[in-house]
């Protein structure tokens, strides 16, 4: 319970008539967090209410300022002083007009752009006016006073609220004409405040919550100051921060680090502004954000005042302000509730008014509604005097300033030199970079990161405005200043930083350092692979143009056995896509400190940021590294005249890459590249004469390759994430070691461009990751579209595994270095042995063929794909030996193919060794694949081997082959090449009369089909066309109609067999609405599937040819089309393939009128009279007798509707609509409708 004192505080207020100002004096013990309401009359007595929760106590108090009073409402303690409320007008008609005069600059320009945010600066336009027209101390003539007021929009979208407060406040930047280019190419008012382009923005704002974090960065920057060089009678630093976030801020996680960091430091200068509006773009906030904001900050240490109508209320608001003020030792946050778009009739409140224009009508309602008689762009004159007022007072105050300076200059000579050089003229004292340490090649070497430990120690005794610190950190990065203490709530004259573990927040908080405009040389520290929680914040520091110095450690997989999730691979190549960030990557004592010296030179002289990235490991120091080669970017370590070969490195890798040099024969120069970005800049000259054109060039670092392509014509780097373990073994594992990029340099001697080490090996080499991918492959082996719960548990993954395997194999290196794979392994995995293929297989007469082939197989994977692979095979082979099946078992059948083309598409292979093994086959097992490996001998001829290989089978297995007569024609047919139709075609009907002479002609089309299973779709389509025309250039009408048929048939089963294994999804599940049940899958599930991998194929390669195949037998189908019975079986044969169609376009968004409207010409055609007129036809078509379709009474209707016209460019073309229909009898059916 509160104590009678608590309960009965009476928080005093005298009102004094001097100088149109009011001085509010409160008691040490008023409470800090408060609410703001309309007052009562003038001279009130203040009323305490006691409250009951946690011994706080409310205390109202009258406060009286030019006849107006409020009810002031407070919770917790802070510390108070006296202050000055400011005067207020007693015509309240022109502070009406210049808050409307906020409001409908803001309008106006967003409608003229038609683009931008007017609701936010509607609602926030009191704030804006009290602080520009009453509050804020700011000079428009030098916007880099040292002690102006701050203010920051961190809700930057509404940027139209600070351009209109800037520009009624006299700003040059910011001139009528500007308002009227908002968000226009070369303007100074783009769409969210840049502090590059427009004079009086403080930060660059626009992702949410960066701009509140940055006025914290400010704020600490006044603290500092403040303490580090006010004395007694000389208080040249006292400045506030204002600064006005809106929800989004307010829910982003960077106000949550930097707001709580800055409660922790009671920065009491630090006035933040919530504009509670309630409106996001999706709605109003209570669709994703409840919490008590105010709670939140009061946990955090603020000090929370609420203004409950801060659309209107301006006495509150100004109230507010005061309390703030008076309110030392904690931040303030001022929660005002306003109203979003506030004047608006129809779009007040609403998330209409949030990133739209009002439009015309719409902001003359406005204007009807707030009693605003000026036009567009008009502001009253008294409305600029308001303004005029409290810029010429800014003015004023920065000349007593001036006066007070040169007071202090007598009173304290020394500081106020520093004070001139360092926050006034922001200069660098001469010879400054002496004091970097300077090391020969004869010094002890050490990680990068103790040579940044040393540079920064040698620095900050020089520089007092180099401050900063790590993200709880400190003693691994060796980022803490020995020369000074802990900036802290009650030492905010020391310089190192605690940051706590806030990243994000961190980099918006230096940023501000920076752009504070005093001088401050900011520098923030963590690991390297941290960077990326603070990414935003490092690119806004270049944007905006910060001079933040981003200290990282731990830079590479050398991290050791923090593992992947600490080890940065794709890191510092990312980082160098930053605009004007440059990155500097030090390689030994020497590099760093010049690295160093850039930084601090480019934040102090150009405020441009720099990130440096320092080793955990120890490295040596390298022989010609210096400070003055360090600030050219590049350099060669090891020299030599007309180099064989250049090795460039950076950082760590460096001293390997030297190591490599000395072992090589050749004449090679090595060179370091601490800094990509400052190389670049260097002239033509210099760089042509350091990496000349035409001399191999091997780059080396532990990151990812992309980008070294610029200074390499090959590349050692690392692909893959790291793995745990020692740094050393990480580094040799990986590749980094003197005998590989010895390898590597030889290769790129020899003219091998590219990537040729990435790190692969090391995944190889990982037991555990050998294992999943061997998972993976057994899946890849055996039936596709495998219903068993078990195999599908334990293999999910692409049927690429394998093959991205065997690469990794092949760059592992020597053999004897590969893990050995046991049937041990496969035998744990029970699932594989337990699963109901290899029960059903088991005892069965093909099982020992089968093992045998398999085994070939894996002899000549043993060969090729070292021994890993082979034990892995084996123990494959040994787990089917147990299995035996009929011959013509599809999935039998299916494993040889799978066997045949896993075999077929590898090159280098050994022809023998894959003939013997399926030499071993049954041929009951080779006939159903004949047409596969006949494709396989008519591979393209940079593929020959393949070729050879297939050639070979043939000669070997002929003898045992049924039809022997027919192998030594096709062994000794040469490889051909794309442009071969014709004579691949007539070896293929060939084959098929042999083979099945008892077949219809039009078997023909899809043995060919078939035999084209492995050619590319373009050539698959162009041999079908040629042999439509040939073989049914002397064809009646009705085999006309049935081939085209089959093609359609037996293409989507071709593209169902060449895309097994990819995935279950077909085009079916994406086509049907979310409504539809399941018998309607099972309807559409009878029809052959083209699954996603091949549909965009067939679409683009395959529709041209048989359109123009409907063409030219177009006059035997408008035969057709006079007969009744010909008429429906025609249709009902091309509405099948259209259902095909229809169904592999709608798999793609909007593309089902392309292919269809490529038919349109022969449908026409089809269905025209002899006198060429077109009717309309409807055709209704039972379901064709499937299973599931018929039993369940599906019909399917299909309607073509065609309207003539004149100006279409073909005679026979028309506006046409298809629609399809389908659905059981007597029910509603489900409709779908094309126009053509």
């Amino acid at each position: 319970m509160p104590s009678t004192r608590q309960r009965n505080t009476v928080l005093a207020a005298a009102a004094t008539a001097s100088a149109g100002a009011l001085t509010f004096v409160a008691p040490p013990s008023t409470p800090s967090a408060a609410r703001i309401e309309p007052g009562v009359a003038a001279g009130h007595a203040a009323q305490a209410q006691p409250q009951t929760s946690m011994g706080a106590a409310t205390v109202g108090a009258a406060v009286l300022a030019a006849g107006c009073a409020a009810r002031v409402t407070a919770k917790g303690k802070g510390q108070r002083k006296a202050v000055k409320v400011a005067a207020v007008s007693t015509d309240t008609e022109v502070e009406t007009d210049c808050i409307n005069s906020i409001r409908f600059l803001a309008v106006d320009a967003v409608n003229k752009a038609n683009s931008g945010h007017p609701g936010a600066p509607m609602g926030q336009a009191p704030i804006g006016y009290l602080l520009f027209a009453e509050e804020m101390a700011y000079n428009p003539k030098d916007s880099s006073w040292c002690n102006r007021d701050r203010f920051v929009l961190s809700s930057g979208h509404g940027c139209m609220l600070q351009y209109s407060l800037l520009h009624l406040a006299g700003y040059d930047s910011v001139a009528m004409d500007d308002l009227k280019q908002f968000r226009q190419w070369g303007s100074k008012t783009p769409g969210h405040p840049e502090n590059f382009e427009t004079d009086g923005i403080e930060v660059t704002t626009g992702p949410l919550g960066m701009g509140i974090s940055n006025a914290v960065g400010l704020a600490a920057a006044e603290a500092h100051l403040a303490a580090a060089y006010n004395k007694p009678d000389f208080t040249l630093i006292d400045h506030y921060t204002y600064t006005i976030a809106g929800d989004g801020c307010m829910q982003e996680g960077i106000s949550h680090e930097a707001c709580a960091y800055a409660g922790h430091l009671g920065l009491g200068k630090l006035i933040a502004f919530y504009d509670d509006n309630g409106i996001t773009i999706d709605g109003h906030t209570d669709l994703s954000f409840t919490e008590d904001v105010g709670k939140r900050f009061e946990a955090y240490g603020w000090q929370v005042l609420v203004v409950d109508k801060g659309d209107e209320d301006v006495d509150a608001i100004r109230k507010a302000i005061a309390e703030a003020k008076a309110c030392t030792d904690k931040p303030t946050l001022i929660k005002v509730k306003t109203t979003i778009g506030f004047g608006s009739p129809n779009k007040a409140d609403s998330h209409d008014a949030h990133g739209a224009p009002l439009g015309a009508d719409e902001a003359e309602a406005t204007r009807k509604q707030l009693s605003w008689n000026y036009g567009e762009f008009e502001v009253p004159e008294h409305v600029y005097a308001a303004f005029k007022k409290q810029a010429d007072a800014g003015a004023a105050k920065q000349a007593e300033w001036d006066k007070l300076f040169a007071a202090y200059k007598e009173k304290e000579p020394e500081l106020a030199a520093q004070f001139e050089r360092a926050v006034l003229n922001r200069k660098l004292p001469e010879n400054w970079d002496e004091c970097l340490p300077k090391l020969t090649e004869k010094d002890n070497g050490k990680a990068t990161r103790l040579h940044s430990q040393d540079c920064l120690n040698a620095i900050a005794p020089v520089l007092p405005e180099f401050m900063g610190g790590s993200a709880d950190l400190a003693p691994s990065n060796m980022t803490l200043m020995k020369c000074t203490g802990d900036f802290l709530k009650d030492s905010y004259s020391e310089r190192n930083f605690r940051f706590g573990i806030r990243e994000f927040g961190m980099g918006a908080v230096c940023n501000a350092l920076s752009l504070d405009k005093t001088g401050i040389i900011p520098y923030c520290a963590t690991f390297t692979i941290f960077t990326d929680y603070m990414r935003s914040a490092i690119r806004i520091a270049a944007l905006s143009q910060a001079g933040t110095i981003f200290v990282t450690t731990h830079d590479s997989i050398a991290v050791g056995e923090d593992g992947p999730t600490h080890q940065p691979i794709e890191t510092i190549p990312s980082l160098r896509l930053i605009p004007d960030l440059t990155v500097m990557r030090p390689a030994d004592g020497n590099e760093t400190a010049g690295a160093y010296k850039y930084a601090v030179e480019r934040s102090k002289n150009e405020s441009r940021p720099t990130m440096m990235a320092f080793s955990r490991q120890a490295l040596p120091n390298l022989p010609n590294s210096s400070i003055e080669n360090t600030l050219k970017g590049a350099y060669a370590v090891v020299e030599c005249s007309d180099p064989e070969v250049i090795i460039v490195g950076t950082g760590s890798e460096v001293h390997v890459c030297v190591d490599a040099a000395k072992s090589m024969d050749q004449k090679v120069r090595v060179v370091s590249m601490p800094s990509v970005e400052v190389f670049r800049a260097q002239s033509d000259s210099y760089k042509e004469s350091l990496l000349p054109k035409g001399v191999p060039t091997l780059s080396v670092e532990a990151a990812c390759t992309s980008g070294w392509g610029e200074f390499s014509t090959a590349q050692v780097g690392i692909n893959v994430f790291g793995a745990s373990a020692p740094g050393g073994t990480c580094l040799e594992k990986f590749g980094f070691t003197a005998e590989n990029v010895k390898e590597c340099a030889e290769k790129c001697l020899k003219g091998e461009t590219g990537v040729l080490s990435d790190g692969t090996q090391g995944k190889a080499l990982d037991p555990v990751y050998v294992e999943s991918v061997v998972s993976r492959a057994v899946e890849h082996m055996v039936e596709p579209g495998s219903k068993n719960a078990d195999l599908q548990e334990l293999c999910r993954s692409s049927r690429q595994a394998l093959r991205r395997w065997v690469k990794q194999q092949q760059r592992a290196g020597e053999a004897g270095k590969q893990p050995q794979m046991t049937v041990q392994w496969l035998q744990r995995h029970s699932k594989v042995s337990q699963c109901k293929l290899w029960k059903d297989l088991a005892g069965t007469e093909a099982s020992a063929q089968l093992a045998a082939a398999l085994k070939g197989i894996a002899a000549w994977f043993q060969e090729w794909q070292q021994s890993a692979t082979h034990d892995t095979l084996n123990a494959y082979v040994r787990h089917l030996s147990l299995a035996s099946e009929p011959a013509t078992h599809p999935r039998v059948q299916r494993m040889v193919l799978r066997v045949l083309r896993l075999a077929a598409k590898r090159r280098g292979l050994a022809p023998e060794a894959l003939a013997d093994a399926l030499a071993q086959l049954d041929t009951r097992l080779l006939e159903p694949v004949l047409p596969q490996i006949l494709a396989y001998m008519n591979s393209p001829p940079d593929d020959s081997g393949m070729s050879l290989a297939a050639a070979g089978l043939y000669s070997r297995v002929a003898t045992a082959s049924p039809h022997a007569a027919l192998f030594p024609a096709l062994a000794a047919q040469p490889p051909r090449g794309r442009g071969a139709e014709a004579s691949g075609a007539a070896k293929a009907k060939e084959i098929v009369a042999k083979l099945h002479p008892e077949l219809l002609p039009t078997a023909e089309l899809f043995a060919t089909s078939l035999n084209a299973m492995a050619i590319p779709i373009d050539e698959v389509a162009l041999r079908l066309l040629h042999l439509a025309e040939s073989f049914l250039a002397s064809r009646p009408p009705e085999q006309v109609v049935e081939a085209a048929g089959m093609i359609l048939r037996h293409f989507a089963s071709l593209l169902d067999l060449l895309d097994s294994g990819v995935g279950e999804e077909c085009c079916f599940r994406s086509v049907l609405p979310a409504s539809e049940d399941d018998e309607v899958l099972a309807f559409m599930g009878c029809m052959p599937s083209l699954t996603t991998t091949y549909a965009r194929r067939f679409l683009s390669m395959f529709l041209p040819p048989l359109r123009r195949l409907l063409f030219l037998h177009r006059p035997h189908l408008a035969r057709m089309s006079q007969s009744n019975s010909a008429k429906t079986e025609l249709a009902r044969s091309l509405l099948s393939h259209l259902r095909l169609l229809q169904r592999t376009c709608s798999h793609f968004a909007r593309a089902s009128a392309v292919p269809l409207a490529e038919l349109a010409p022969a449908l026409l055609g089809m269905f025209q009279d002899e006198s060429g007129a077109l009717r309309a036809s409807d055709v209704v078509l039972p379901i064709p007798t499937h299973a599931a379709g018929a039993a369940q009474g599906w019909m399917l209707t299909a309607a073509l509707t065609m309207v003539p016209r004149a100006d279409m460019p073909h005679p026979n073309w028309a506006e046409c609509t298809l629609q399809l229909a389908w659905g059981k009898v007597g029910c509603k059916s489900n409709a779908l409708e094309l126009d053509l």
